[in-house]
């Protein structure tokens, strides 16, 4: 199942053996999509893959990567960008994997380094108009901080804030974080 994200719209693609729509309708629901807000539409498909595939091909596609960073005492990493709590991530560069880019973000955002993936977690998928319409896949590392230096944030990337906080506080958050983002923060309020 793929779910991307737009604003607070949210469009599925469902692998099913019944309901196959046609491309033509796919197209139909993407506009649709874009053009409606508070929409959920849900499109079922024989192969969630293929479909994707046409519906990548509506967009302007890039990948990115980010981190859900955790210290050794178990707290949580967020970053406040424009007023919003939000995760370190950024646009992968030319010859990077995803991990490459993950590190490489959070520590030019958060101004912390001696990080450590421990963790594959599910990408993200968003959709915004910048003089175009772009379709961004983010991919999701779990990272450990074993070092007790304070982030400090990027501002020239529009960052006012970097702090770990308890997990506790990590569901309270999520109510005022990007819809794309909650399932993370949701994750974060739940790691023992």
């Amino acid at each position: 199942m793929y779910k991307i994200f737009y604003n607070d719209s949210v469009l599925k693609i469902i692998e099913q053996s019944e309901n196959q729509i046609s491309d033509a309708e796919i197209d139909e629901r993407i506009h649709q999509f874009i053009e409606n807000k508070n929409q959920y539409i849900t499109i079922n498909s024989l192969n969630a893959n293929y479909t994707f595939s046409l519906v990548q091909k509506q967009f302007h596609f890039i990948e990115a990567a980010g981190g859900l960073v955790f210290n050794t005492k178990n707290q949580f990493l967020y970053i406040q960008r424009l007023g919003i709590p939000d995760l370190p991530k950024g646009k992968k560069e030319k010859g990077e994997t995803p991990e490459m880019t993950a590190l490489r973000e959070v520590t030019e955002e958060c101004g912390i380094s001696e990080l450590k993936i421990i963790k594959t977690l599910e990408p993200s998928f968003h959709i915004y108009f910048e003089k175009k319409w772009i379709l961004k896949k983010t991919y999701w590392f779990e990272m450990v901080y074993e070092n007790n230096k304070l982030p400090v944030p990027q501002t020239e990337e529009q960052i006012t804030k970097v702090e770990f906080i308890s997990i506790s506080e990590a569901s309270f958050l999520m109510e005022k974080t990007y819809p794309n983002l909650k399932n993370l923060f949701a994750y974060a309020a739940n790691r023992k």
